[in-house]
């Protein structure tokens, strides 16, 4: 009788401590744009679920916001200036310099972007080594369910190796128009925010005229559940074989068919 009851109350803690988990892990999230889409039931239909134990406690996502903050407005100011000087030196035009034709717009971008593919990719894969990952980048796999701060949570040598310098490197070196430049970044934080998300909006109106980045997003939200494969776009893990296992789990469509939660609350 006496073990029974031991068992009881052994059981009934692990509930309890189970439940206060949970309920830390709700209020880490609650301020975040997801956190408020999830307590107040929009968009929860495009929303990909990994499982309670995955969601990030209110720790981690306190300390990503106080990283954040620290990185963007504190040391933004002086690797802008310093980005900005070696930008002129690479030949980037004035300002008000003009725009280059459809031409060389479109040569521009695809340059940013392939330059960026390529370099991220290995950059990215690079830090999953067993040299380099637990020193670098476990960091940023301390999210397993992802949302989009957690694209800022990252060790410097991350920041510089895997971030800053794909993304930049392709406008930067290139002495592209300041205007492109901008445009690029913006459509770079747009694509790592979403890709952290945790939401597929392949099937919305803006998905559907090519405006998401829905398929990177379930690509990306694959690598943190599973933590291997998928380093960086489809193309490039298919070029260099390194999406097995997402192939094995139906590609885009399996994947996301199994992850998506079911329900369909409102929708802003």
């Amino acid at each position: 009788m006496a073990q029974q009851q031991l068992e009881q109350q052994v059981h009934a803690q692990g509930e309890q401590q189970q439940q206060q988990g949970g309920q830390v892990q709700a209020h880490g999230k609650k301020k975040t744009p997801s956190g408020v889409c999830d307590n107040r039931g929009l968009l929860q239909r495009y929303k990909m679920q990994a499982g309670k134990a995955q969601a990030p406690t209110s720790k981690l996502v306190y300390k990503t916001l106080l990283e954040a903050f620290f990185g963007q407005f504190v040391l933004s100011p002086f690797t802008s200036m310093a980005l900005f000087k070696a930008a002129r030196k690479l030949g980037m035009p004035d300002l008000i310099a003009p725009l280059p034709g459809f031409a060389g717009l479109f040569k521009a971008f695809a340059i940013a972007h392939f330059f960026n593919n390529f370099f991220f990719y290995w950059a990215h894969r690079l830090v999953h080594s067993k040299a380099l990952y637990s020193k670098i980048h476990k960091q940023h796999h301390n999210y397993i369910e992802t949302i989009g701060i957690a694209a800022e949570y990252a060790s410097p040598a991350e920041q510089v190796a895997a971030n800053y310098m794909p993304t930049l490197g392709g406008v930067l070196l290139f002495g592209r128009n300041p205007l492109i430049f901008f445009v690029w970044l913006v459509y770079r934080l747009e694509e790592t925010y979403e890709a952290h998300s945790g939401y597929y909006f392949a099937n919305t109106w803006l998905g559907k005229i090519g405006l998401t980045n829905a398929e990177h997003s379930a690509f990306h939200f694959s690598h943190h559940l599973q933590n291997r494969g998928n380093f960086g776009s489809w193309h490039m893990d298919y070029l260099f074989g390194t999406m097995d296992a997402w192939i094995a789990a139906g590609d885009t469509e399996g994947y996301v068919a199994e992850h998506l939660l079911s329900s369909s609350p409102k929708e802003i």
